[in-house]
């Protein structure tokens, strides 16, 4: 007993049971789960973390390597067994050998009253109105009509698993080498981008968000404009793009992706009598040299309001009540006395030698531009998938073989005053044998039902 258990463990450990163990549909399972659960966690972090921590780390890659080759093993190894089944359903002299007789699921002996040729007849029609191909065959066993349809069908699976091979081979193609950066712009900023190697500008025409009654907001759009250095073509793409319908030229991805606010801010230094006006967005700060001061803008509320604990927020999106948050920094970046201040647009404060004035408050956008050299091969990929589904699912392999006795045995065993066609059919289905089975007896039952009309 200890002998045969150490056996067995030894036979367990053993690189080729290793192997089996690793080309086996079970770890192919497992594999798909494990990469698909990471790729969903790295789906979920921003772009730029996600391809550092997860798609272009060591183990992401490794992982999918090893479900690559298992999905390649599993279709080789299939591949013999599926063209000898193919080969099964296209066979002629093999597919009536006593040995390969014995291979059908099912076998039904009848009679039919009248000649061979009516039987065939009556049974021909049956089998093309079920979209059976069919051939008569001469064989040492006696007259033959096999009949076949689903042949492709055979190959449902492995064009499966082909088919996932490309789209894993895309996505993960697509994952080392797209980009994907976002560009902030007001209407009229113009944003350098290379698309397909050549300089261009990507133009913000135009942005604008359309609220609901209630102040939420129902979409976002921005007017695009991509043009050339070409002086022939100077203009080669224009839409205005909203949340799920973006610009697409040259294998770039304009999306939607998010707004912000810029303030119109003006500085006067009485001291000096120098005036300037800056956009600044919240977070931004402008040093202004006269004064040696920087104005820091902390924040911007469309709508501003506090709640119970004093804490600023602002209650919609809206901007009905527009105010800013801001502070002044000296040249060692040390906040001023107050540290912080709110204003509403419009409204000017006197503070260190400056007069500060926010004079009007503008929309930016925010566009992604992607690049996703691999989604080309996950379309593919996608297709050939809905083609291996089409013929696993729709594409059921399945023959029925009607044999009449040789002329000899006939001869031998003379037909009755009423004339009898004895024959034997055979069925085989690989998949769906269920519904083969109820196909296979109603046809036995349809050619009796047809052979009592005609006596």
């Amino acid at each position: 007993m200890k002998d045969m258990i150490k056996r067995k463990a030894g036979q367990l450990s053993s690189p080729r049971h290793l192997l089996q163990h690793f080309y086996s549909i079970q770890a192919g399972i497992f594999l798909l789960l494990l990469l698909s659960a990471l790729s969903v966690y790295g789906s979920l972090l921003p772009h730029a973390e996600a391809l550092e921590v997860v798609f272009r780390s060591w183990w992401y890659g490794f992982i999918f390597v090893l479900t690559a080759l298992n999905l390649l093993a599993c279709t080789l190894r299939r591949l013999q067994q599926l063209t000898r089944c193919f080969g099964r359903l296209g066979g002629e002299q093999n597919r009536a050998t006593p040995v390969a007789l014995s291979t059908y699921s099912h076998r039904v002996a009848i009679k039919m009253p009248g000649a061979r040729q009516a039987a065939q007849k009556r049974a021909t029609v049956l089998l093309k109105g079920s979209n059976y191909h069919l051939r008569t065959l001469m064989l040492p066993q006696g007259m033959a009509l096999m009949a076949t349809k689903g042949r492709a069908g055979v190959y449902g699976t492995l064009v499966t698993h082909l088919a996932l091979l490309v789209i894993l081979a895309g996505a993960y193609y697509g994952a080392l080498t797209g980009t994907a950066n976002i560009a902030f712009g007001f209407p009229g900023d113009k944003i350098p981008v290379v698309i397909e190697g050549d300089p261009h500008l990507l133009e913000i025409s135009d942005f604008y968000i359309d609220y609901r009654e209630d102040d939420t907001v129902h979409q976002y759009y921005s007017e695009l404009t991509v043009s050339s250095e070409s002086p022939a073509s100077p203009v080669v793409a224009h839409k205005t793009i909203h949340v799920n319908n973006p610009l697409r030229y040259g294998g770039k991805v304009f999306y939607q992706y998010s707004y912000g606010w810029g303030v119109e801010t003006h500085i006067y230094h009485p001291p000096s009598g120098t005036a300037e006006q800056v956009l600044l967005t919240p977070g931004e700060g402008y040093y202004f040299a006269p004064a040696g001061l920087t104005v820091h803008l902390l924040d911007f509320y469309p709508e501003l309001d506090r709640d119970d604990g004093g804490l600023l927020f602002s209650r919609s999106p809206a901007p009905h009540h527009p105010h800013v948050l801001f502070r002044l920094l000296d040249e060692q970046h040390r906040p001023t006395t107050p540290p912080a201040l709110l204003r509403a647009i419009g409204q000017t404060v006197e503070l260190s030698l400056l007069e500060i004035t926010f004079t009007d408050y503008r929309n930016s956008t925010g566009i992604l531009i992607s690049e996703n050299g691999g989604k080309m091969y996950v379309l593919a990929g996608a297709i050939i998938l809905l083609v291996g589904l089409f013929l696993s699912f729709y594409m059921r392999p399945r023959q029925i073989l009607l044999l009449w006795p040789p002329a000899s045995e006939l001869a031998n065993n003379p037909p009755s005053p009423l004339f009898w066609s004895e024959l034997t059919i055979y069925g085989w289905a690989r998949h769906d044998r269920v519904g083969f089975e109820a196909e296979f007896h109603h046809f036995i039952d349809a050619l009796a039902a047809a052979g009592r009309k005609m006596t």
